[in-house]
C-alpha cells in the first residue's frame, strides 16, 4: 500500500505542481486586478478633486478681478465678504490637501500590502518547491528500492530449479533474503 502511495505520488507530482502554479497565478491576478481598480478609483478621485480645486481658484480669481469687487473693495472689506471668500477658499484648499494626503496614504498602504502578498507568495512557492524536491527525492529512492526488489525477485527466479516432467510440483518457494 505504501509503495502504491509513493508511485501515485510520483505520477501526480507534475499535476500537483501545475495546479499550485495555476492557483498562485489566479490569486495573484485577482489581487492585482483589485489593486489596479483601487488605484484607478483613487487616481480618478484625485483628478476630480484637483479639477474642483482649480475651478474654485478660477472663481475666486474672477471674483477678485470683477469691477464690482474692485470698485467696492472698501465696502467688501467692511462687510468681510472678501475675508469670508478667502476663508472658504482656504478651507476648500485645506480639505483638498487632506484628501490628497489620505489618498496617497491609502495608495502606499495598498502598495505595502501587495509587496507583502508578493513576498508571501514567493515564500510559499519556495516551500512548495522544497517539498516537491523532497517528494522527488523520496520517489527516486522508492524507485531504486523497487528496482532492487525486482532484481532480487528475478535473481531468485533464476535460482529456482527448472521444471522437469518427473518432478512436477516440487519447486522450492523460499523467499529471497532481500525481500521484506
Amino acid at each position: 500500500m505504501y509503495l502504491l502511495h509513493r508511485i501515485l505520488k510520483r505520477l501526480f507530482s507534475p499535476v500537483i505542481e501545475r495546479e499550485v502554479d495555476r492557483i498562485v497565478e489566479r490569486t495573484t491576478a485577482e489581487r492585482m486586478a483589485i489593486f489596479d481598480a483601487t488605484v484607478r478609483l483613487l487616481e480618478r478621485r484625485t483628478a476630480e478633486l484637483t479639477e474642483e480645486n482649480h475651478r474654485l481658484r478660477r472663481q475666486l480669481e474672477e471674483l477678485r478681478g470683477t469691477e464690482a469687487f474692485m470698485g467696492g473693495e472698501a465696502h467688501l472689506s467692511r462687510n468681510g465678504l472678501e475675508g469670508m471668500l478667502n476663508a472658504s477658499f482656504d478651507k476648500v484648499q485645506h480639505r483638498l490637501d487632506q484628501l490628497e494626503t489620505e489618498i496617497m496614504t491609502r495608495l502606499q498602504l495598498i502598495r505595502n500590502r501587495i509587496d507583502g502578498i508578493e513576498s508571501g507568495l514567493g515564500e510559499r512557492l519556495e516551500k512548495i518547491s522544497i517539498q516537491l524536491d523532497r517528494v522527488e527525492e523520496e520517489m527516486r529512492r522508492t524507485q531504486e528500492k523497487l528496482h532492487d526488489e525486482l532484481d532480487a525477485i528475478f535473481d531468485w527466479m533464476d535460482e529456482l530449479p527448472e521444471d522437469s516432467d518427473d518432478e512436477e510440483g516440487e519447486v522450492s518457494l523460499k523467499r529471497p533474503k532481500t525481500l521484506h
